[in-house]
């Protein structure tokens, strides 16, 4: 098929935690990629947030609800609350090994709302 399509999933998966504050401009999930998102997602798609480090997870949950709101929407809506299965059924090399330690892997997803990204905060 040819292109234009716009994606119905977009997944961030165990992505580099960059600890050190003066490398959290190198994070994956940024408010620019939040609003990059929503612009281009349709209503019904989904990004699909995965890590084995709680505070890459939460970083990234964080932007997603603090610059997505309203256009994407938790699928949980307890923050501390995090999914037990893979979703995509796909699991990735990182996500077979740390489970295989028996380690936690935290995930969850946003769904696209019917909402326009104009909606979004700017700041």
């Amino acid at each position: 098929g040819g292109g234009g399509g716009r994606p119905a999933l977009v997944s961030v998966q165990f992505p580099d935690p960059h600890f050190k504050s003066s490398h959290a401009k190198r994070r994956v999930v940024t408010p620019e990629l939040v609003r990059t998102l929503a612009s281009h997602m349709p209503e019904g798609a989904e990004v699909f947030l995965q890590s084995d480090v709680r505070e890459a997870f939460d970083d990234m949950r964080e932007k997603m609800r603090e610059f997505g709101t309203p256009c994407f929407e938790d699928a949980l809506e307890d923050f501390d609350v995090t999914m037990g299965e893979n979703p995509i059924g796909v699991p990735t090399e990182r996500e077979i090994s740390v489970l295989d330690q028996d380690l936690p892997v935290y995930r969850t997803v946003f769904r696209r709302m019917d909402v326009g990204a104009e909606s979004l905060d700017r700041d």
